[in-house]
């Protein structure tokens, strides 16, 4: 809408508000769209997005050649190839590459400051690498640092996918944890899970984390207990588990409908039937 005034008076309140409101949509011309739903590109595709909510509100074919001009607040996505906000379903925000330094070393030696912003770096390159959406499975030793992120990156204070956090792994005592052998002289280390044993302790610990601000659960089944403890040299040949259960090593995430395994290290039949939804579950392998 244009407005405008004569030059004998001036403008009133509510025409100065309407001169000055911004849009409440803008659109995104392309010309080669990447489809998800038939693997394929279209062609001439606009997208209307809400600046509200950011969604995308209507997706129509276009008829604006090459040569047509876009105009401000509308973006020319034309001549590239526009592919949908990728998402990571297992990240870890608060670590970086093993290569500059192990996860012992960035646990017990890093402070909380540094790695708060590393996570937010990390956050700002994934947002530049065009993921949009990512589930962070754990701070590993920042205890729920996670949630405050993902506040940040809701609130606009800094740039970031969408992040669905889990705080801390819930973990039975003494199995997902910082593995030393110097504890007399002092030494410490950060937790890394959230320990909780029997029924009511699992209850308890799925209460703290959403009291956390926990989007997920995420908890351990059984993480080589007695082989992280020990050095191989040490303790040989692992710990024998007699009659398990559930022949399960690894960690699952879980959701308010069905949980997820990630990170099976071994399994039979019966732990890899979760993944046929007969039982409510899913199967998710990850990349290294």
């Amino acid at each position: 809408m244009v407005t405008t005034y004569s030059p004998d008076r001036s403008p009133s309140s509510s025409e100065m508000a309407l001169s000055t409101t911004a849009p409440s949509t803008y659109t995104i011309y392309t010309s080669s769209l990447f489809s998800p739903h038939s693997l394929s590109f279209h062609s001439d595709i606009a997208l209307t997005v809400s600046t509200s909510t950011g969604l995308i509100t209507k997706v129509e074919e276009h008829s604006l050649t090459m040569s047509g001009a876009v105009e401000s607040p509308d973006i020319d996505l034309r001549g590239l190839a526009v592919l949908p906000g990728f998402v990571d379903a297992h990240t870890h925000i608060f670590l970086h590459d093993y290569a500059e330094a192990s996860s012992l070393n960035q646990m017990r030696d890093e402070s909380l400051v540094e790695r708060t912003l590393r996570a937010a770096n990390h956050c700002r390159a994934a947002l530049k690498a065009g993921y949009t959406t990512y589930r962070d499975l754990g701070t590993e030793g920042a205890y729920d640092a996670d949630v405050g992120v993902r506040d940040a990156v809701n609130r606009g204070i800094i740039p970031g996918p969408r992040l669905f956090v889990a705080t801390e792994a819930l973990a039975s005592s003494g199995s997902y944890a910082v593995r030393y052998e110097s504890r007399l002289n002092g030494t410490t280390v950060p937790r890394i899970s959230d320990p909780c044993d029997g029924v009511e302790g699992v209850m308890a610990g799925v209460r703290r984390r959403i009291g956390a601000g926990a989007d997920l659960i995420k908890f351990y089944g059984e993480y080589r207990r007695r082989t992280l403890r020990f050095p191989p040299p040490a303790y040989p040949g692992g710990l024998p588990i007699l009659n398990p259960p559930l022949t399960l090593s690894g960690e699952t995430a879980l959701c308010a409908r069905e949980p997820e395994f990630d990170h099976v290290e071994s399994g039979g039949d019966g732990c890899y039937g979760f993944g046929s939804g007969t039982s409510g579950g899913s199967y998710c392998g990850s990349l290294y």
